[in-house]
């Protein structure tokens, strides 16, 4: 009698008692308390079929807070791999953790002249080699480019106005026209006997740039309007002095990433 009473008492302690593992003592507010620090905890692996259906667990067995981990990916069902536990409402869950979405802004080169590049005539197409850039994509994002474009005429018998462009053109390592356009304009006016005034044409632009692709980088320069007085006037953009310093003609190129968890 006094071994069977015995036995009772320690089977009812198993049964009300907490439990731990990797730990001596359990926290008393927890059932289960686990301690290692080299491990972790597996839950049950099953395969959801829908996030209004217990399958295949049995419904009339399910009670809120069940958790299981999911290995369903149907978007169909709104069913991808990840925690879900059973709410009160009859149905599945999803657990994640809400992260604010972050974007990286990396400086990647700034180009800048360093001579004059002269614009011989009305519609001639000056190359203005030294801004070219050439960027491999390591993500998807948006490249951004910054251009100041400085520009002059030198003086005169007459009054003579003019702009002078920039085209950017922009091409993927297939060949493929990304961007081709005006950039930058830059106008001026050059009197009767005096040196040209300097002028700087500010422009930045963006374009989408997809991870894996090679994008390259050109420029051309053009004079629209002082073609008809190019013996009296000589425009030129690029590398200028102005009061004994020099102003460089330059394109700061950044990338930004795109939104990510």
């Amino acid at each position: 009698m006094r071994i069977l009473l015995i036995t009772f008492l320690l089977i009812s302690t198993s049964v009300f008692s907490q439990s731990s593992i990797g730990v001596k003592l359990p926290n008393k507010n927890t059932d289960l308390t686990l301690g290692s620090e080299n491990k972790g905890m597996l839950p049950n692996r099953v395969q959801l079929q829908d996030v209004l259906s217990a399958a295949p667990l049995k419904k009339e067995n399910m009670v809120a807070g069940t958790l299981v981990y999911n290995t369903t990916v149907d978007p169909t069902k709104n069913l991808v791999e990840g925690y879900y536990f059973w709410h009160s409402s009859n149905g599945w869950s999803r657990l994640y953790i809400k992260y604010v979405p972050t974007r990286d802004m990396n400086f990647l080169a700034f180009k800048k002249t360093t001579k004059e590049y002269l614009l011989p005539d009305y519609e001639i197409k000056v190359p203005i080699d030294e801004l070219n850039y050439v960027y491999k994509a390591e993500e998807n994002g948006t490249l951004f480019l910054d251009l100041s474009i400085y520009s002059t005429m030198a003086g005169g018998s007459v009054v003579i106005a003019g702009n002078t462009y920039l085209f950017t053109n922009i091409v993927d390592e297939t060949g493929a026209e990304v961007f081709n356009g005006v950039t930058t304009m830059s106008p001026f006016v050059a009197t009767v006997n005096e040196p040209g005034k300097i002028t700087v044409g500010i422009s930045n632009f963006s374009i989408p740039v997809v991870k894996g692709k090679t994008y390259n980088i050109s420029h051309i320069g053009e004079e629209y309007w002082a073609g008809n007085f190019y013996n009296v006037a000589k425009p030129t953009l690029g590398t200028l002095s102005i009061g004994g310093k020099k102003v460089y003609s330059s394109m700061k190129v950044t990338f930004l990433s795109e939104l990510s968890l």
